[in-house]
């Protein structure tokens, strides 16, 4: 890059322009590497020591080690590692490269011990675990981490590969007031998926006292309130990767919505006149029936062709839809759809167990009622997993900034 691009007091690095007075580090140079030892499933039990398992630090934990989910006995515990507050655990294995490397620091002073195919680092005193935390986790680092995976079904990481990798690195204060920061905006995170997942039992209680059978409400079969029932094409479309219409199976089906991204894939117009079913956004429901089952949406005159895991649900028009919807969302449906299912390794839904699925129907005055409450609850769960969302990329942001010093931050 040429220099005069460079602004004053910023040097450029092979990670990008950073402060002078910051420093490019080898991770190997800002403390000390270890291995967890053990834990097996096997060894788990319900209560005593603290325990944390690889494969945790990439479902369970980010950034911060805050509770535990694994625990050991004391046998166990004479074989295992314990680690020590302010230390880094990294997950030695993973499926992905996104998920080898995944790191978060323990701060706290309970025992608690690590198990196999986990990678401690042990900072040293002049670091700030937490700040290094942020970084290892920041998308500047991720990019250099995941060129150190190796394998193919199972990817793994060794702390030959992490000594390399190279760490921007402010004075302590501003280490500690960056961690600070960000914390914050952890803070703000979790308390918002805290009150997301509140609202979400509160809808649950609500569906399952609005939507329990009264003594008026009629049992009816599915088949007998629909004007169609049926599923999608059993064989493969030719795909064109510049075609108008998308197609869908049941992992496209989430919550209401058709879920369609880069990863869709596309057919041409003449593929779909070819497989397409008789669906109406005024009238269609879709349901996943194969692998994931149970998962619903709204057609809503998306331009979609329909794959074998998914079904669409025609409703007749004395049938409130939205009230349908829900009914089989409840976990009344839920039950029977497990029970119905066949298949050994990936399980099936047919379409004679849809048809007959029970579905308790009150007067159509009532079910726009339950259906407006549910839909009310929805939106609540809606407008705060929006704003969920917005703190999150706020924060992606601010790490993006702060942790290349591209915004400084005053120390005192």
């Amino acid at each position: 890059m040429d220099n005069n691009n460079i602004p004053i007091g910023y040097k450029q690095t092979k990670l990008g322009i950073i402060p002078e007075d910051w420093k490019l580090k080898r991770l190997g140079e800002l403390g000390g590497f270890s291995k967890g030892k053990g834990i097996t499933k096997a060894q788990l039990v319900e209560n005593g020591f603290y325990a944390i398992r690889y494969g945790e630090l990439y479902t369970k934990h980010n950034i911060l080690i805050k509770e535990f989910f694994s625990f050991i006995n004391a046998d166990t515990a004479k074989s295992s590692i314990q680690i020590k507050n302010n230390d880094i655990l990294f997950a030695g294995s993973g499926e992905t490269l996104n998920e080898i490397g995944k790191c978060a620091t323990y701060i706290g002073s309970d025992i608690v011990y690590a198990g196999g195919d986990i990678i401690i680092l042990s900072p040293n005193r002049d670091i700030d675990s937490l700040y290094l935390s942020f970084s290892l986790n920041s998308d500047i680092v991720l990019r250099q981490r995941r060129k150190l995976g190796q394998g193919h079904s199972v990817v793994h990481i060794y702390p030959s590969g992490l000594e390399t990798l190279p760490i921007p690195l402010p004075p302590l204060p501003e280490q500690k007031a960056i961690a600070k920061i960000l914390s914050t905006w952890d803070k703000a995170i979790n308390n918002y998926q805290l009150l997301i997942d509140k609202y979400k039992l509160k809808k649950k209680a609500l569906m399952q006292q609005l939507l329990k059978p009264k003594e008026d409400w009629k049992e009816v079969k599915l088949g007998a309130l629909c004007s169609r029932i049926g599923d999608g094409i059993h064989s493969t479309p030719k795909y064109d990767n510049y075609g108008e219409y998308y197609f869908i199976n049941g992992n496209n089906l989430n919550n209401g919505e058709i879920i369609i991204d880069k990863k869709t894939k596309r057919v041409s117009k003449y593929e779909f006149n070819k497989h397409k079913r008789e669906i109406n956004n005024n009238v269609t429901i879709l349901l996943s029936i194969n692998g994931t089952i149970g998962n619903l949406a709204f057609y809503n005159d998306e331009n979609i062709i329909l794959g074998k895991s998914a079904a669409y649900i025609n409703v007749n028009s004395e049938v409130k839809k939205l009230y349908l919807f829900y009914e089989l969302k409840s976990e009344r449906i839920r039950n029977y759809f497990q029970n119905e299912l066949t298949g050994s390794t990936i399980k099936n839904l047919s379409l004679k167990s849809i048809r007959n699925t029970p579905i308790y129907l009150p007067k159509i005055s009532v079910q726009t009622k339950i259906a407006n409450i549910l839909s009310s609850a929805d939106k609540e769960i809606s407008i705060l997993e929006q704003q969920l969302s917005a703190v999150k990329e706020q924060k992606k942001g601010l790490m993006q900034v702060l942790l290349t010093g591209k915004k400084r931050v005053l120390v005192n």
